[in-house]
């Protein structure tokens, strides 16, 4: 068997020819210094030593191989050590950067808005008319929290959470102040249900009022108390409103059907209530959490490698 190995630098990396079959490694220039030191020392010895080739080319692939390892034992690739939150890196930038996002949330509002005015039209009831809105995510824009988790390895906790609330900084939404300052115009009052716990109502209020929202007063706040549930709210409004539209970024923000959803189930709640989406049903972009999430993880407690491999798992390609 002819056996023999050349060097090349012109193009920065290393050239094999075995047999007459030539293959390339990596790059040279991206090889870590230890990487390129058992090429450079073994290739003299590889044209020299023709006997003992077949021993001698299995120990440098082992060297080449272990500088793939971490110095802490760890591969390098990461594709042992899944960081937390990493998965969100995209969702939240395209939530920051994307000129789409601001479009999308343009869009839902100014649906909302023109849908208002025929439903107060098509409206037969003496009752007092209101909209219902979500918090997070439809009216306040709190990816710098899911930015903080993914830049300290975390993951989502209801601490850190909490923190992130009483500091009262998040940034309002696209076109979501003036629609509500719109419907206030038009006679319809706002009701703020939302999954945020009840002790973080006065920092809430703090952050809306910043803006100008309307009806930021404690009467209009119902967060949550002990289900994530909004329907038996939403049903306390309805004692004294008609609800003319609802927003907000999660299926469950609208209707008890779209709650305890499975993968079947969250499509098919979907196409019976397809005629509400963009008449009384305004729903707004997120990519970066929410219900939909909870059927893909199966167990509880799941380590991040387990959530990520059941996240791939469930993958359409072809």
């Amino acid at each position: 068997m002819r056996f023999i190995i050349g060097l090349k630098c012109k193009y920065s990396e290393v050239n094999y020819r075995i047999a007459d079959v030539r293959f390339k490694a990596p790059p040279f220039a991206l090889l870590t210094p230890i990487c390129r030191f058992p090429l450079l020392i073994c290739a003299p010895i590889f044209y020299r030593m023709k006997k003992f080739w077949l021993p001698t080319l299995l120990l440098v692939l082992v060297l080449i191989t272990s500088c793939r390892i971490s110095q802490n034992g760890k591969r390098s690739s990461g594709s042992l050590d899944v960081k937390h939150s990493e998965h969100l890196t995209s969702s939240v930038l395209w939530y920051q950067l994307s000129g789409e996002m601001r479009a999308l949330y343009f869009q839902g509002y100014n649906v909302a808005r023109y849908s208002l005015d025929n439903l107060l039209k098509e409206s037969k009831s003496d009752k007092k008319k209101a909209v219902v809105v979500d918090i997070d995510e439809t009216l306040l824009n709190n990816s710098p929290y899911e930015a903080k988790i993914i830049l300290n390895n975390q993951s989502f906790e209801p601490q850190s959470w909490h923190e992130w609330v009483l500091l009262a900084k998040a940034d309002t939404l696209p076109g979501a102040l003036g629609f509500l300052k719109y419907a206030a115009s038009k006679g319809v009052e706002t009701f703020y249900i939302s999954n945020r716990m009840e002790n973080e109502v006065e920092a809430t209020m703090k952050n809306l009022a910043a803006f100008g929202f309307p009806y930021v007063d404690e009467a209009h706040m119902i967060f949550k108390t002990i289900t994530s549930s909004k329907e038996e709210r939403r049903n306390k409004v309805l004692e004294n409103y008609e609800i003319l539209l609802l927003c907000g970024d999660n299926l469950g923000d609208f209707a008890a059907a779209f709650e305890g959803r499975t993968f079947a189930t969250n499509m098919d709640s979907v196409n019976k209530y397809a005629h509400e989406f963009g008449k009384r049903f305004i729903i707004l972009p997120n990519p970066m959490y929410g219900d939909w999430e909870k059927p893909i993880y199966s167990m509880k407690n799941m380590t991040e490698a387990q959530r990520d491999s059941a996240r791939k798992a469930l993958l359409h390609a072809y």
